[in-house]
């Protein structure tokens, strides 16, 4: 039995676009019936012009979020915090599934905490956490905000959980160089035996000995270091 060989494909075969090359052979078939396969062809058409306004839809909704979406940026940096809530919102509900749409999630946490609505905010930064995939910079910022919401209800544990998973997530050296220092304030207030925090400080040293923060680590282990001296410890 012989084995046929594959037929190799040419360079303008890879160059066809299938969709459009599947339109011109559906029409070359219904040339050779039209009567026959009239009805079919309307019905296909419909469905055509149907797939291309779906798609047009969404690119012009798309663009929309993003217009929305600059507009709200905008209005949070110039410290209109009400209307960039509201545009935030309109880019929620215009292009949730857009990468604009789950940024503006983040967003209005952001405004809920400036706002002092802590309840809100937790709500907000567990959703934009949740919604996969987003952006690790900004999920980052959305754990931090979750530790300090649970160090101020005074909740230790889940406080340092969520500054390090922040650490862990955060995709720039800087950015776990100041989440690490986030987590050594948290410990000066709630941590009771100032020891662990010194030698946390020590074993992390690679996040922070050569960061902008250097300093302020510095200044808080030494605080300790007199606080621990002073007890007599």
């Amino acid at each position: 039995m012989k084995i046929k060989k594959k037929r190799k494909i040419t360079k303008e075969e890879l160059r066809r676009d299938k969709v459009e090359e599947t339109i011109f052979s559906f029409f070359d078939f219904f040339k050779k019936e039209p009567k026959k396969w009239g009805g079919v062809v309307v019905i296909a058409l419909l469905v055509l012009v149907l797939i291309i306004f779906i798609t047009q839809k969404r690119i012009s909704k798309s663009f929309q979020g993003e217009k929305l979406f600059i507009q709200a940026l905008t209005f949070l940096n110039g410290g209109e915090i009400q209307r960039a809530e509201e545009i935030f919102k309109q880019v929620y509900d215009v292009s949730r599934n857009s990468f604009e749409g789950k940024k503006s999630i983040y967003y209005l946490g952001h405004i809920s905490f400036l706002k002092g609505d802590i309840n809100q905010a937790e709500r907000y930064f567990f959703e934009y956490i949740s919604s996969k995939p987003n952006d690790a910079f900004l999920e980052s910022a959305a754990l931090e905000a979750l530790s300090i919401i649970y160090f101020m209800r005074k909740e230790k544990d889940k406080s340092i959980k969520y500054i390090d998973n922040a650490i862990k997530k955060a995709p720039f050296k800087f950015q776990k160089s100041y989440y690490f220092l986030r987590k050594v304030e948290i410990l000066k207030e709630l941590e009771e035996n100032k020891k662990i925090i010194l030698d946390i400080i020590k074993e992390n040293e690679n996040l922070w000995k050569d960061s902008p923060f250097k300093e302020e680590i510095n200044n808080i282990s030494e605080y300790i270091e007199g606080a621990i001296s002073a007890k007599g410890g």
